[in-house]
């Protein structure tokens, strides 16, 4: 018969109790996002916008398109920031910091411009050589 001493069960213990400590930790969220939606001067969304993000830490670049229903999602970003967002080549915004876990909304209007509301964290920039380009606006933060 199979006799398993007090010793061998709490180290057996031990061990299965960090093995499922390990697995919680690396399932936890280390990264931060970016939710947007694009619109026209009318609030209609804008379909297949091109949408560049950018990490001006370190050049990282991540290009995605806006979905019929104008909106657009770039997840697993490093934490921190600053990040500039392009819309269309001739929108671009300037987030400040993005916190851990953290899924950041941004509103851009395509078609006019229209005061920033909420967030202090961006800074909205005037793409040269681009008619009518400007501050976009709507920012807003949520968690999730």
């Amino acid at each position: 018969m199979l006799s398993v001493s007090r010793a061998n069960r709490s180290a057996l213990f031990t061990a299965l109790l960090a093995i499922g400590l390990s697995a919680q930790a690396a399932a936890q969220d280390t990264t931060s996002a970016i939710r947007g939606f694009v619109s026209d001067a009318g609030g209609l969304p804008v379909a297949d916008a091109s949408v560049e993000v950018v990490d001006l830490r370190t050049g990282a670049t991540r290009t995605l398109e806006s979905n019929s229903a104008g909106a657009f999602y770039a997840s697993n970003l490093p934490v921190g920031g600053p990040y500039r967002v392009t819309v269309d080549d001739n929108r671009s915004v300037t987030i400040e910091t993005i916190s851990l876990g953290e899924v950041y909304n941004l509103s851009i209007d395509l078609g006019g411009i229209r005061p920033g509301r909420g967030n202090s964290r961006h800074r909205t920039e005037r793409r040269a050589g681009r008619r009518g380009a400007g501050p976009v606006g709507d920012f807003r933060r949520i968690r999730t």
